[in-house]
């Protein structure tokens, strides 16, 4: 099943910017990361670990919602890595 992605922006408890990514369809399933790139690989592992969890408690997996992507440049970024996933 593919859930869906949205990121954005954040800074971190040092005031360093970072990434978020979450599954909206995965309540607080969540991760963040320096890079684009990085937020969304550990929240793949997030997101292994968080259905793994549900099954192992026999739980019944979320059903991925629909979604349309879209990107979203963010306000005064030009890099690639400064676009929002949604």
């Amino acid at each position: 099943m593919t859930y869906a992605i949205h990121t954005h922006p954040d800074v971190d408890t040092r005031g360093a910017f970072c990434w978020v990514a979450k599954h909206p369809d995965l309540p607080g399933c969540a991760a963040h990361g320096y890079t684009l790139t990085e937020a969304k690989e550990r929240l793949d592992e997030a997101r292994i670990a968080y259905l793994a969890n549900l099954d192992r408690m026999g739980a019944p997996l979320p059903k991925a919602a629909e979604v349309d992507w879209h990107v979203v440049p963010l306000q005064g970024h030009t890099e690639n890595s400064s676009f929002q996933v949604c």
